[in-house]
């Protein structure tokens, strides 16, 4: 005979229940609420500087501050270090690393990298937990060649991959560029030069229809395009570029749309020049240059209609400047403005709500190019620069902007989160332990040299409901939005 429950005795079963919401327990329930929520919306940055390769967000309620101890979720030791930026696919994350040589060992600038053992890694994160999903070990396809540290600096996993419909795109440089599926498995790989350059790969590859677009200047003189189902060559171009410190280009192809509506594609060049080509055949279409020099090329930044193309040039070999242009294939006057700036042309702006917010980078030691700056996107007129008092630091990272706030992440001394206004109004600086660790090393760098592989470099990516993922050298970070579900 079943025996139905009487009101009462569910009373007494709700109650014992309420009972053993102790404080673990609410703490366990408080934990698996904010994980769902990141999973709850959806998340959407494949590529390096995500949508349109624009930086920016229509992300609301970003974290403002945070550290350690307060407002971090989860953390995640990756299997070495690397300064590409993560890529998210819904609720899952995906980021490149290297193993088998730890630049945190101390030796000069100038010293042999034991390159040997190297090995690439992708890895696969949930977004919900950090818990690592799957790791995936990659050989070099061709032989790595003993160069200075800054290569393992710098350039062992620096290029971002592309993640799509169960496909991702990774590139090591002269390791080679491979398509995984999600699951880890990999699909093919292709060769794209076997140069080893002295500061590493940078370049991002580049998604256009059913091509992979690589800069492989570095490698080997050219761009080239792969099929995305075979990894076979379908066309290459050296017209503009070649090897050595006059040609050296590491800029992320962009792809865009100009002002006929016609699919383009720009880069920069040995700090100086900006081309633009035809993403589906390579063609050179337009070249224009006559600022700065060097080795350093960032990537342009296109307005939202596609009419204006903006690029910071510049380098550690000449002055820095940044211009606006036309981008039409055939125009009377290509340049709109142009202006000497303080930054640098390694790193790009973002444009947003038609400004131009940028973050120069200056090397450790204190110097008046530091700081934080903002440029008018219509005329060029410089709305501020403010260098922050005794600011001595790297920024390698491109801006942030979203929420009304830009994210500037420097590799020492933490996140900067700055009010997206025509004056200089800093929210909040959050410094981390992995920024720490590197503070520590920043004075040993100014008296001897050495320099060691902590801090952050990779831009912070927004994640759903008021989340930011931060990449620092040796691991994934999630920040999480304070005010969620309270």
């Amino acid at each position: 005979m079943h025996r139905r429950n009487s009101p009462a005795a569910n009373r007494t079963r709700s109650s014992s229940i309420q009972s053993k919401n102790t404080p673990v327990v609410k703490i366990i329930l408080a934990f698996l609420l904010l994980t769902a929520t990141i999973a709850g919306a959806s998340t959407a940055w494949h590529q390096w500087r995500g949508p349109g390769q624009a930086g920016v967000t229509d992300a609301t309620n970003l974290p403002v501050q945070w550290d350690d101890g307060e407002n971090i979720l989860w953390k995640t030791a990756l299997p070495g270090p690397g300064s590409s930026q993560p890529v998210v696919w819904d609720a899952t994350i995906f980021v490149t690393s290297f193993s088998g040589y730890n630049p945190s060992t101390g030796q000069n600038i100038g010293d042999p990298v034991p390159v040997d053992g190297i090995v690439f890694h992708v890895t696969r994160v949930d977004m919900r937990t950090g818990k690592v999903i799957w790791n995936r070990k990659i050989e070099p396809l061709n032989p790595l060649e003993q160069r200075s540290k800054n290569v393992a600096y710098h350039g062992f996993a620096t290029p971002t991959p592309i993640i799509e419909a169960n496909r991702l795109y990774v590139s090591f440089g002269t390791g080679g560029v491979f398509c995984l599926d999600h699951s880890g498995a990999q699909i093919w790989s292709a060769s794209i030069g076997t140069d080893n350059p002295d500061w590493g790969y940078a370049a991002s590859l580049a998604s256009y229809e059913s091509l992979i677009i690589a800069n492989a200047c570095v490698e080997s003189g050219a761009l080239i395009a792969l099929d995305k189902s075979t990894g076979k060559e379908v066309w290459r171009n050296t017209e503009g570029l070649g090897q050595g410190m006059n040609q050296i280009s590491r800029s992320t192809p962009l792809i865009f749309q100009n002002a006929e509506g016609e699919d383009r594609m720009a880069i920069l060049a040995a700090g100086q020049f900006i081309q633009v080509h035809d993403p589906a055949t390579g063609e050179l279409l337009w070249k224009e240059g006559r600022w700065g020099g060097g080795y350093a090329s960032g990537t342009p930044v296109v307005s939202e209609d596609g009419s204006v193309l903006y690029a910071a040039f510049g380098g550690s070999h000449g002055p820095t400047a940044m211009a606006a242009f036309r981008t039409g294939d055939d125009v009377a006057e290509r340049v709109i403005w142009e202006t000497d700036y303080v930054g640098h042309g390694l790193v790009p702006p973002v444009l947003y709500r038609g400004r131009l917010y940028y973050g120069a980078y200056g090397g450790v030691k204190p110097s008046a190019a530091q700081g934080f700056g903002c440029i008018d996107a219509a005329t060029g007129e410089k709305v501020f620069h403010h260098q922050p008092d005794e600011f001595g630091d790297n920024i390698y990272s491109p801006p942030l902007a979203g929420d009304g706030k830009i994210y500037i992440q420097s590799q020492l001394l933490g996140t900067w989160v700055l009010e997206a206004t025509d004056e200089y109004n800093l929210l909040a600086q959050n410094v981390l332990d992995e920024d720490r660790v590197e503070t520590e090393m920043k004075l040993n760098v100014r008296q001897t040299g050495n320099k060691s592989g902590n801090g952050f470099v990779a831009m912070p990516i927004p994640l759903a409901n008021g989340h930011l993922l931060l990449r620092g050298y040796w691991g994934l970070y999630c920040v999480r939005n304070p005010n969620l579900n309270r």
